[in-house]
């Protein structure tokens, strides 16, 4: 982990929030894992690249072009790809956190399905074709058909469950879930960003923030 800062080189508009490029790259970070951008008076707050490196800020920040941002991380701990991964599914309605799954799935050589809870938006026009859309609730099709679920949802856990009971002969790192609370220190010494798992309480910053929901 390390401080550092960077100004905004770009911004644009996508998915409803403010698309930002920074203007250095970051230091070397692993899928999953995020940095603390300070957003307000002693306030840091997570946030996931994108790519090297860029971030989504929802709409009401007030952002302009060469604005100085204050940077930590990285933080967390990375994604785990499970032996013989070949089809990961991904439930969330916004981008900003799963976004760079799909480019290092398809990398991977992994078919990705996209599924967004409250119906496909104009942004996924903007994903890989390779892409598979689905909107709604998850099926037993999708349920059969995913090696892994990684979900960004309100109510993770009982989604996951969800999930899971839709076919319950799935590996325990079937389902997994981003949990993103309340993360100060990104560390785990202020101890804010207690998640409850079946497996008891687990500190998202360095944990998680990605969990395997049992």
């Amino acid at each position: 982990m390390r401080a550092f800062s960077t100004t905004i080189a770009e911004m644009e508009t996508f998915a409803g929030q403010y698309h930002v490029r920074c203007g250095i790259n970051a230091p070397p970070f692993q899928l999953g894992q995020f940095f603390l951008i300070e957003t307000g008076a002693f306030l840091r707050q997570p946030f996931f690249p994108l790519s090297q490196l860029s971030f989504l800020f929802p709409a009401t920040f007030s952002l302009e072009p060469n604005q100085s941002l204050s940077l930590l991380g990285p933080f967390g701990s990375k994604f785990q790809w499970p032996p013989g991964l070949t089809r990961l599914l991904l439930m969330s309605d916004g981008p900003e956190r799963l976004w760079l799954f799909v480019a290092e799935a398809l990398r991977r050589e992994v078919s990705v399905a996209w599924l967004w809870p409250s119906g496909v938006p104009e942004w996924a026009g903007a994903l890989p074709p390779a892409v598979e859309f689905h909107a709604g609730e998850p099926t037993r099709e999708l349920a059969d058909w995913a090696d892994v679920a990684v979900l960004d949802v309100p109510e993770a856990s009982e989604a996951a469950q969800r999930l899971r009971a839709l076919n319950p002969l799935k590996p325990a790192h079937f389902v997994q879930a981003l949990g993103v609370p309340v993360m100060p220190c990104g560390v785990g010494a202020c101890q804010a960003c207690w998640v409850e798992t079946r497996r008891g309480r687990k500190l998202a910053c360095v944990d998680g923030p990605i969990c395997v929901i049992e």
